[in-house]
């Protein structure tokens, strides 16, 4: 009895043994998820069981549904993740993929049978029937690395503020030009992520955030970085931004997968390479009691005439903030603001500095803020950061010096 008994524990060692998961300890749930779908029906535009599923989108769902990540929406993509496996070691819960017009994915289920969206629904098929042997293209098994870095629940506590912002906007639709949370392009998610989490204000348009904050080599990216990519392979313009997650993985507004998502750093990403940028030297500072009154102004409307909270013109802003924040009284007028105070070299700028732009009439005055960087009023944003730095901005071609003014004591 005491025998029997013990056989029967070795069986069941055995038996766990050959169902357990591979290293990323997830097989079993995801072939019962995929089995739970049989015979959904195709659908190419389809991403749920109720619309139905392509081959790729059915592959997708079933690791969202078990794991919470969410695979590229191109397979040639998730096939670059992951670690490739033979034949003879596939467990069950791997990719297995084939050649078809592009790669088609599918879930190993074991003794060579596996899962995938066929045009009659979701089906099993043998890999060594004549038609699948002749098609298949190899296999990958996620690592915990990789689950690790797609599922954006691991970045609640994330030490960089600005990729845990990010994570706020994993599925928000992409859309080119778009300014809300109904849809927005890559630069816009950048610019938004580091204005909330960090207090950076970036330019909006992709190549102009390039020419602000530091710029990193490759192999020293890190967390938080922002990594720039051209349009296509060996393209000179900068088309895309992405904000860096590590392990070759980033976050951004893909126009390709049609929203905010996670994705790998692959070959066809690499390709299109071309600079890294650090932007935490840019984060406003706050402690220097210049910067901080203005910064309470910024978005408050252009007003002809305005000198208040109500609304400001350019050297009505510049009046308010000195008296505020340094209780110095300047002239009403730009050209008034021009002719008092120390003339200063662009190069020994200090916080509380005032610029002076030409415009169509008057000097427009800005108060530098540190970093190139200075406060203004636009007519159209009203009160707002721009970039001393951004070669083809209107600013810079039209600066004409700066003055710096002291507190006069009768």
């Amino acid at each position: 009895m005491k025998q029997l008994k013990k056989l029967k524990i070795i069986w069941f060692i055995l038996i766990l043994s050959t169902t357990m998961a591979p290293v990323y300890g997830y097989s079993d749930p995801i072939v019962t998820k995929a089995l739970d779908l049989l015979g959904t029906p195709y659908n190419y535009d389809g991403k749920t069981p109720d619309e139905g599923f392509n081959t790729t989108s059915f592959v997708r769902y079933v690791f969202k549904d078990v794991l919470g990540i969410e695979l590229s929406a191109f397979s040639d993509r998730i096939y670059e993740i992951g670690e490739s496996v033979s034949k003879e070691e596939l467990q069950a819960g791997d990719l297995v993929f084939f050649r078809g017009s592009g790669l088609i994915p599918g879930i190993y289920k074991g003794n060579d049978m596996f899962i995938v969206q066929t045009t009659e629904g979701v089906a099993e098929r043998n890999m060594e029937s004549e038609y699948w042997a002749d098609i298949y293209a190899g296999a990958k098994r996620l690592t915990e690395t990789d689950i690790y870095y797609l599922r954006p629940e691991n970045y609640k506590e994330h030490e960089n503020s600005a990729i845990r912002e990010a994570m706020n906007y994993i599925g928000t639709p992409y859309l080119l030009g778009g300014e809300t949370v109904d849809g927005f392009d890559c630069s816009y998610l950048v610019q938004t992520v580091f204005r909330d989490a960090k207090n950076i204000y970036l330019p909006r348009i992709t190549y102009k955030q390039c020419e602000a904050g530091e710029t990193i080599s490759y192999e020293n990216r890190r967390p938080g970085d922002v990594v720039y990519f051209s349009k296509k392979e060996q393209s000179e313009g900068i088309s895309h931004a992405a904000i860096y997650l590590g392990n070759n993985y980033i976050i951004h507004a893909s126009g390709d997968e049609g929203m905010t998502t996670i994705s790998y750093l692959g070959q066809s990403l690499q390709d299109r390479f071309k600079v890294v940028k650090r932007f935490d030297s840019l984060s406003l500072r706050m402690d220097d009691r210049v910067v901080e009154e203005a910064y309470k102004t910024l978005g408050i409307p252009y007003s002809a005439g305005g000198n208040t909270i109500e609304g400001f013109d350019y050297s009505g802003f510049i009046q308010y903030v000195m008296k505020a924040a340094l209780d110095i009284d300047l002239p009403r007028y730009s050209s008034q603001q021009w002719a008092l105070g120390a003339e200063i070299k662009t190069e020994n700028l200090n916080i509380g500095d005032v610029l002076f732009f030409r415009g169509s009439e008057v000097l427009l005055p800005g108060l530098y803020i540190g970093n190139g960087q200075f406060i203004i009023v636009t007519k159209y944003e009203g009160v707002a950061i721009r970039d001393l730095n951004i070669s083809d901005s209107y600013w810079a071609p039209h600066y004409v010096g700066a003055r710096r003014y002291e507190k006069i004591i009768e």
